[in-house]
């Protein structure tokens, strides 16, 4: 995977990229897998590092609910838990606690 690589490794294969070297010559000069250049290429930001995509939760579609009854002044974890809960969320106690 892309996101085991090191700094210098991703540096080199962004050089090779901003060179307009082709995918084939790169994975050759680099040995890495054109699939795994590909996702360096596309998940590298200006400064040069690494991106990752953010995760759904299954906390984010009742956020906005619970950060609502939070500021009216419900910070027991337990109580909103029960609360999403009868709304349909499905997640642990510990989600909603951090």
């Amino acid at each position: 995977m892309a996101f085991y690589l090191s700094p210098q490794e991703v540096q080199d294969i962004m050089t090779r990229y901003q060179q307009k070297q082709s995918l084939s010559k790169m994975s050759a000069a680099t040995g890495h897998d054109p699939k795994t250049i590909r996702k360096v290429v596309a998940n590298t930001t200006q400064e040069g590092t690494l991106t990752r995509r953010p995760r759904a939760s299954k906390l984010d579609a009742y956020k906005q609910y619970i950060e609502e009854r939070f500021s009216q002044g419900c910070q027991n974890a337990e109580v909103l838990w029960e609360e999403v809960c009868a709304q349909g969320f499905t997640g642990s106690l510990s989600l909603v606690k951090q």
